[in-house]
């Protein structure tokens, strides 16, 4: 019995952990955390033009623009992720060169390559990046969201396409975020219950064990 108590809190955090990364896959599509925009940005070397494109496709260019989407980025765990790829780029210094918008017709391309058909038969929000990666090649990162699919959840995408029109996809990162204010609730409820799942799983176990020993030394007891 003394062993399993000391493997009580042990059996506790693993089972936590497990559920904690269990409910965040389930929930929103990756494990305990948000994939990192760092990947996405290394993608591109120096940035000529940036274009913040909101639901109703009109946008917002430049370096302000730029400013502006960085200052909403958000970390926590299930929040929409939209500024955080600004942000990188920002920190990294890749800020545009002119202030000239990225065409819609290249945010149209990069839909395309991902399976989005785009606004108005599904309307997205946009953060797109146009310039050139370290080998010299035109390349365009983007930070994609779309409307609501389902029980507040929206779809966001993290793009890299490269070479001029037609573009090719060279990296796609896609999972979902929570627009209902619960964020980070859910995995914690998760981890909690798996928690008290293992406690009662000892218990039981703990329980079972004690009445077996109990029943071995009456049989001795009765032996002797």
């Amino acid at each position: 019995m003394r062993n399993w108590l000391v493997s009580l809190p042990i059996i506790i955090a693993v089972c936590g952990v497990l559920g904690f990364a269990l409910t965040t896959r389930l929930y929103w599509g990756y494990w305990l955390v948000p994939p990192r925009c760092e990947l996405t940005a290394a993608s591109i070397a120096s940035v000529e033009r940036y274009s913040s494109f909101s639901w109703d496709a009109t946008s917002k260019d430049g370096r302000a623009a730029l400013i502006e989407d960085a200052g909403w980025a958000r970390g926590g765990i299930g929040e929409s992720p939209m500024g955080r790829l600004s942000e990188v780029l920002l920190d990294r210094g890749l800020t545009p060169t002119t202030d000239e918008a990225v065409p819609p017709e290249q945010l149209a391309e990069i839909l395309a390559l991902i399976g989005v058909r785009g606004s108005p038969s599904q309307p997205v929000m946009a953060h797109v990046a146009r310039g050139v990666s370290e080998s010299g090649n035109p390349v365009v990162v983007a930070a994609i969201r779309g409307i609501q699919v389902s029980s507040d959840h929206c779809p966001y995408w993290e793009v890299v396409a490269a070479g001029p029109s037609p573009m090719r996809l060279d990296r796609l990162v896609y999972y979902e975020c929570d627009i209902a204010g619960l964020e980070g609730i859910a995995p914690f409820m998760g981890a909690a219950l798996a928690a008290l799942a293992s406690f009662l799983a000892w218990c039981v176990v703990g329980a079972a064990q004690a009445i077996r020993g109990k029943s071995y030394r009456a049989r001795l007891n009765s032996s002797t």
